[in-house]
């Protein structure tokens, strides 16, 4: 009986601590960790260092295969990989990207359906936050997983010292809200867990 007990306990305090805006403590503290991935920042550094108008690829990334060498690029950055290693940890299905400080496409998990998100508010009310801050949103329809997703973004910072005061990007991940809603998958993962 106390065991009963502690579990319904132990569900309540999750479900409240997940109450403000569905994300618990322990995923944002992951999305945090994963914006300081060295793998991430370098996927940044890398994309901010090319000279883009990403405005200008909107037409050319919808028409775009998804096997096309561009999208394959992007889809298969180092950085793209170890955003869906973390949404595989906590969701069954998601997306993440990071985006450039230009506004375009670093990496991502999946194609989507534009390159330029930097009119987006994932990008433009993320980018100017101090470092670990998040924005969360909520009920986002996932046409091609046919679910609604939680969104986390957060700004990069370079944590090796060049832009300590200026973000160089935006980390988005965006997982299934379903899965967030009904188990808890922080109580699930093991921090001895293989990380990315």
């Amino acid at each position: 009986m106390k065991t009963l007990i502690a579990l319904v306990l132990s569900f309540l305090v999750g479900s409240t601590a997940m109450a403000d805006h569905g994300v618990s403590p322990c995923i944002e503290k992951e999305i945090l960790r994963l914006s300081t991935n060295d793998t991430i920042q370098d996927s940044l550094k890398r994309h901010n260092m090319q000279y883009q108008r990403p405005q200008e690829l909107d037409i050319p990334w919808a028409n775009a295969t998804p096997d096309s060498e561009w999208v394959q690029s992007i889809l298969q950055d180092p950085a793209s990989v170890v955003i869906g290693a973390l949404i595989q940890r906590f969701s069954y299905q998601g997306e993440g990207f990071l985006i450039g400080k230009n506004g375009g496409l670093a990496a991502a998990t999946n194609k989507t359906s534009d390159y330029y998100q930097g009119d987006e508010a994932q990008f433009l009310d993320v980018i100017d936050l101090p470092k670990g801050d998040l924005w969360v949103e909520e009920n986002i329809p996932d046409k091609s997983a046919g679910s609604l997703l939680i969104k986390v973004a957060t700004p990069v910072y370079d944590t090796k010292l060049n832009y300590q005061h200026e973000a160089m990007g935006v980390l988005v991940v965006g997982l299934d809200q379903f899965v967030l809603e009904f188990s808890d998958k922080c109580h699930e993962y093991s921090p001895r867990a293989k990380q990315p």
